[in-house]
């Protein structure tokens, strides 16, 4: 079951935009990618277009887990449509990963199953 979190509205299928309060709901449809960027940084999840990707990012900062935006395309910032452009990646601190796909998961629905699931890839992704 998803949830919409403007009007609570609840669906068996996720639609894109909610049809009552008419928020976008794709970005409660995030799969982990938990691949490691550098030392300090895993890639938490990719979005397709920016201004998901900036939704996400906003729900992060807004428990205080600092992430950032990479992969933006020279389309985006010329004004071009984000349609075929590389997916904008979520980088956290490997601190904050765990906490990250907590957040994440919650907001999405995920089962206890997928939740456990994606914390082993995290814990892979960050072993030396």
């Amino acid at each position: 079951m998803y949830q919409c979190p403007g009007c609570q509205t609840t669906f068996e299928t996720l639609p894109e935009i909610c049809p009552h309060c008419k928020l976008s709901l794709r970005v409660l449809a995030i799969t982990p990618i938990l691949t490691r960027h550098d030392d300090t940084l895993i890639v938490l999840t990719a979005c397709d277009t920016q201004l998901d990707a900036q939704i996400v990012i906003g729900r992060l900062k807004s428990e205080g887990i600092d992430a950032m935006l990479s992969g933006t395309s020279m389309q985006s910032t010329l004004g071009s449509s984000d349609a075929g452009s590389d997916p904008y990646h979520i980088l956290v601190h490997q601190s904050d990963g765990e906490r990250a796909l907590r957040l994440i998961g919650s907001d999405a629905s995920w089962t206890e199953d997928e939740l456990t699931r994606y914390i082993s890839m995290l814990a892979e992704s960050t072993e030396d």
